[in-house]
């Protein structure tokens, strides 16, 4: 309970700052009709809609203010620390249990999706749920009654994670191989015991046969919304791999040194305990689904660490086991106490930083600016941008955002055809804005107008490495440099 409770108002506390790109995207979404987010309109996505529709509901209820929308992946995380200490309980002890949800509560991963307004930590709890009753079907003492529910259990996490996030359709073909894996020489012998989760798996695909449908349909279209992440390599598997591991987020040589010990321990723990079902099956979720995930993110473009977030609270389960079951009371405390420290050291490293795009400053400085313009890099830039201005000042937006567009925009194809405000080629801006102030924001990575402009031998007057919300300047600026 005093974990839960730390970690709450450490999530709480700290949720107030302004929501990022993909956050404001989120907002959008939610602004649509329950019809549209629930028909072919959703081609334009790839995630699917129930999250867009949690935070719907919610915003009714809340309005939207930054630390409203993030309240439901707050208690989503909550539940996920919850949901971690009875699963690790029931299957390693309690002192294995505080030791998962207490990693977890101080891990700098858990507390960014904490307060990130995107499904991903929703989809960690779908995942704990449904591994929760795998493990009671797959089982062989375990009663008629106890199975029947766990098929059920399994049945409505599954199809949630498939809503939640389109590489979850995923989720049923590794959960089959794992329990297959698990145990082979029972399969093998006793094949018909399969039968029960064949059978849910088949529940699942009928019930998601919605998602499917589309994320079947954004693949022949191909749709470019995840183009920009680009292939993943052996360097960035086994990068994303480690922060997994680790629990980190926003540090690289803390998960560099931790994690290779941490995935001896969880190996070592995993061979040594493999008597143990739960055991055997947890390791092979984990190890085939990483795998798996890597080799088709080097053909998908998905293989990113919010993709494979969810992995992490199975090895959360395994590593807490290992800690919980070293012999040596003193190693183990010491071990702990290292990665306690590390974690804590990666957290607030990620506080420092966890705010690198305030869309609320442009809101705030501009409004002093009537009639100038914002330009910002392509459509879905402009369409967040204008929502943030109307939603924060509750009025038509006393600026223009004008969205500066090129012929083959790589980033946010979901925006395409969505903005109904000025659309100007990148190489017709000087012209348009003559005699008008003008200001650029940019995202902190990607969508960087002044790098576009310097590239076509614009921006004279514009720096290359200048804050987020460049301005306020003269239109003569964006001329020939």
């Amino acid at each position: 309970m005093l974990i839960l409770v730390a970690t709450a108002l450490l999530r709480f506390v700290s949720a107030s700052h302004s929501l990022q790109f993909d956050e404001h995207a989120s907002v959008y979404f939610s602004d649509q009709s329950y019809a549209r987010l629930w028909s072919d309109w959703m081609l334009r996505e790839t995630n699917p809609p129930l999250y867009y529709s949690i935070l719907r509901a919610w915003r009714a209820i809340a309005g939207s203010s930054d630390w409203a929308i993030r309240v439901p992946t707050i208690v989503a995380s909550l539940c996920a620390i919850v949901l971690l200490y009875a699963l690790t309980r029931r299957i390693y002890g309690t002192t294995a249990a505080v030791i998962a949800a207490g990693l977890a509560g101080i891990s700098g991963r858990h507390l960014y999706f904490a307060e990130l307004a995107r499904g991903y930590i929703f989809v960690l709890c779908a995942v704990l749920v449904a591994v929760g009753a795998l493990v009671t079907i797959s089982l062989s003492g375990a009663k008629l009654s106890s199975r029947r529910r766990a098929l059920a259990l399994y049945t409505v996490a599954a199809t949630a994670a498939i809503y939640l996030h389109t590489t979850m359709i995923l989720f049923p073909v590794f959960a089959f191989v794992a329990v297959i894996a698990s145990d082979p020489a029972r399969y093998r012998s006793h094949p018909r015991q399969l039968l029960p989760l064949i059978v849910a798996n088949i529940a699942v695909c009928i019930l998601s046969a919605w998602a499917i449908r589309i994320a079947a349909l954004q693949l022949i279209y191909g749709r470019d919304n995840i183009s920009a992440i680009g292939l993943a390599d052996l360097g960035q598997i086994a990068a994303y791999s480690l922060k997994t591991l680790f629990l980190s987020i926003g540090t690289e040589w803390l998960p560099s040194l931790l994690a290779p010990f941490l995935a001896f321990l969880i190996i070592r723990f995993a061979m040594s305990d493999r008597q143990r079902a739960e055991t055997r099956l947890l390791a092979a979720l984990a190890g085939i689904s990483l795998f798996a995930l890597a080799c088709i993110g080097m053909v998908v473009p998905i293989f990113v660490p919010r993709t494979i977030f969810w992995i992490s609270g199975i090895l959360s389960i395994l590593l807490a086991g290992a800690l919980a079951g070293m012999p040596a009371v003193r190693l183990r405390w010491t071990v702990l106490a290292i990665v306690v420290a590390a974690l804590a050291i990666d957290m607030f490293r990620l506080r420092q930083t966890i705010e690198d795009e305030n869309w609320n400053t442009p809101v705030q400085i501009m409004s002093r600016y009537p009639g100038a313009l914002l330009l910002v890099q392509g459509e879905a830039m402009a369409l967040l941008a204008d929502s943030v201005c109307r939603r924060k000042l509750s009025t038509p937006c006393p600026y223009i955002v004008v969205a500066a567009t090129v012929e083959r925009d790589p980033y946010d194809a979901w925006g395409l055809g969505l903005y109904d405000g000025p659309k100007v080629p990148v190489t017709d801006l000087p012209r348009y804005a003559a005699g008008r102030t003008v200001f650029l924001f940019r995202k902190q990575a990607f969508h960087n107008l002044p790098i576009m402009l310097h590239e076509r031998g614009l921006g004279g007057g514009v720096p290359d490495n200048g804050p987020l919300l460049i301005g306020p300047l003269p239109a003569s600026a964006l001329g020939p440099r």
